[in-house]
Order: C-alpha cells, then sequence, then structure tokens
C-alpha cells in the first residue's frame, strides 16, 4: 500500500513536471504551446481550452446544432499524427480538418443559440484549431 502511494506521487510529480496530459487535445495543445513563440498555431492554456472546446460543442448539440466532435477528433487525429510538423508554418497536411471543424461549428455560431455563446464571434468560432 505505501509503495503504491509513493509510486502514484512520483508519477504526479513528474508529470507535472514534463506536462503529461490526460487527452489527445490537451497532448496535441502542449506540442503547438512548445513551439517558438512566432511558430505557435495557438497559445493556450491546454486544459481549460480542451475542456472549453468539449462544453462549446456539447451546447452546440444541446441546441439542436450536428455534433461536430468527429472533426475535432479528426483534426486532432491529424496533428497527432503529424506532430513533428506542428511548428512548421509552411506544413498544410492539418488544415482541411481545421477548417472542417471551424465550418462545423460556424454553423452553430450563425444561429440565436450561437449568437450569445462567448466562444461564438462574427458568426464563427473563437476557439482556434491548432
Amino acid at each position: 500500500m505505501r509503495a503504491g502511494v509513493l509510486t502514484a506521487s512520483l508519477l504526479a510529480v513528474l508529470c507535472l513536471g514534463s506536462g503529461c496530459s490526460s487527452s489527445t487535445c490537451e497532448s496535441v495543445c502542449e506540442d503547438a504551446n512548445a513551439c517558438e513563440v512566432n511558430e505557435r498555431p495557438a497559445d493556450v492554456e491546454c486544459t481549460p481550452y480542451c475542456e472549453d472546446v468539449e462544453a462549446f460543442q456539447a451546447r452546440a448539440v444541446q441546441a439542436g446544432q450536428e455534433d461536430c466532435n468527429g472533426l475535432f477528433e479528426a483534426h486532432l487525429d491529424c496533428w497527432e499524427s503529424n506532430a513533428s510538423q506542428i511548428c512548421s508554418k509552411e506544413f498544410t497536411g492539418c488544415t482541411e480538418a481545421a477548417t472542417a471543424w471551424r465550418n462545423c461549428m460556424g454553423t452553430y455560431c450563425k444561429t440565436d443559440a450561437g449568437k450569445t455563446d462567448v466562444n461564438c464571434s462574427g458568426g464563427n468560432t473563437r476557439l482556434l484549431p491548432f
């Protein structure tokens, strides 16, 4: 028992120091945030950002919007597969997936419910993809 608590404590400390992530979103976000400032596609606090994306999509679905989660997951999968390119402004391989997700969420942002959603602005989402 004591060894288990010690091991869990050690792992928690190691995760805090090395940036362990609890989701694909957080992992990709951390990869993006590791880029130099001028290379970052996004500079966000990963845990709140990923939670916000999830809550935003849930609000949209609750308002009758088609579920865009699969498109966001495709976007994350693209960056997970191309993690070595995430700091490259020349790499455009994940642009299509990002655009598909933003367009899907933009449909919600154009509705009456979306017009009052904090994550919508000008008919599109304020939450930028990586």
